[in-house]
């Protein structure tokens, strides 16, 4: 027996009640022919419908939905609308429900809450054909701000981010202690993100452009195979020794080929050997982005299906005017954008990253 106050689950219902009639009834449908099978399955259904209205008629919404078509949720009193919202929703019950989130479609909700933000959809969408939009030239065009990124929405994106492995978190200390430029590294947001890229893309071999120490090599490393290979180029003796000391203490030492010298020649040296690479990261001395794009796409050095990620392409904004590194930049861009060899897409992560591959 149960307490007058206690909760009786209309499943214990349906499982003492059913359970010989589930057993005995349906069990044998194996050996009938399909009509009596047909026949028995709704015969079942009906019979479940009859043992719920007699011992929990409230739960029937739940477990013979069938029988209320043509109904509204709203129709239901309200402790059963409630209750059905959270299951529906995946709600705990016992929380409070917001009925602003329940009622109506989806369709409706968007009219009724986000109509007011379609303004600012429009210039994507092509759709505002009286809007002032920006008219590309042979200079970038004028930047208020040093950053692409907002503080909040940078910090809600990172935290939902899978975090850095204690291999590339040991990277980011190294280079806290060596006294580097910390900016330089690509970070935890831009280094999972260039993890799974190799991964979805299922690549094999990444040119990685500068080094600096290591952090995007590390992070390409661990997204590849066990024969993924990364060879990366750093030109400065003194930063390639601590990825060097970086990569030796990781668990993917083996998949990193450090090179250190002038990276246009390592790459002329690389195409005349005849090696390719599923992936090119551009990400070395930014005056110099449209010398390795072209060492990539004429050297023979990318993959035909292969792509290149070329870093900070949008540094040709929050670089400050006058900086002749924000000039090559845009120059390199516009370079990319009338390539008519390539499709590219300028993804707003970090300070940007052109994804360009070869058209099919």
């Amino acid at each position: 027996p149960h307490h007058a106050n206690e909760y009786h689950h209309p499943s214990t219902t349906m499982n003492v009640l059913t359970a010989s009639f589930r057993r005995g009834f349906v069990g044998g449908v194996g050996y009938l022919p399909k009509p009596q099978i047909t026949r028995k399955i709704k015969l079942f259904a009906a019979t479940r419908a009859l043992i719920l209205l007699v011992s929990c008629p409230a739960a029937v919404p739940f477990y013979c939905p069938q029988i209320f078509v043509g109904h509204k949720k709203q129709e239901y009193s309200s402790g059963i609308k409630h209750a059905n919202a959270a299951a529906d929703e995946n709600i705990p019950a016992s929380q409070p429900f917001n009925e602003k989130n329940s009622e109506g479609s989806y369709n409706e909700w968007i009219e009724k809450s986000q109509s007011k933000r379609a303004e600012a959809h429009n210039e994507r969408l092509g759709l505002d054909a009286d809007a002032t939009r920006l008219t590309l030239t042979a200079e970038p065009p004028a930047f208020e701000s040093d950053t692409i990124f907002k503080k909040t929405v940078e910090d809600y994106a990172t935290q939902l981010t899978t975090a850095a492995s204690p291999d590339v978190d040991r990277i980011t200390s190294m280079t806290s202690e060596a006294g580097m430029f910390m900016p330089c590294m690509v970070g935890q947001l831009e280094g999972q993100f260039l993890k799974m890229f190799v991964q979805t893309a299922k690549s094999k071999t990444v040119l990685d452009i500068g080094t600096f120490t290591g952090y995007s090599a590390l992070s390409f490393a661990e997204g590849l195979p066990a024969d993924g290979n990364v060879l990366t180029i750093e030109n400065d003796e003194k930063t390639a020794a601590v990825a060097k000391r970086c990569f030796d203490a990781s668990a993917q030492a083996s998949k990193i080929d450090l090179r250190v010298g002038s990276a246009p020649a390592i790459m002329e040296e690389l195409g005349s050997s005849g090696r390719k690479f599923d992936i090119v990261f551009i990400d070395a001395d930014k005056d110099n982005y449209a010398t390795y794009y072209k060492l990539a796409m004429d050297g023979g050095l990318l993959a035909d299906d292969g792509c290149i990620l070329a870093d900070n392409s949008l540094c040709a904004l929050v670089y400050e005017e006058g900086d002749i590194r924000r000039q090559r930049l845009h120059e390199f861009n516009m370079m990319v954008a009338n390539d008519d060899r390539v499709e590219q897409t300028v993804l707003t992560v970090r300070e940007g990253i052109t994804v360009i591959r070869k058209k099919l």
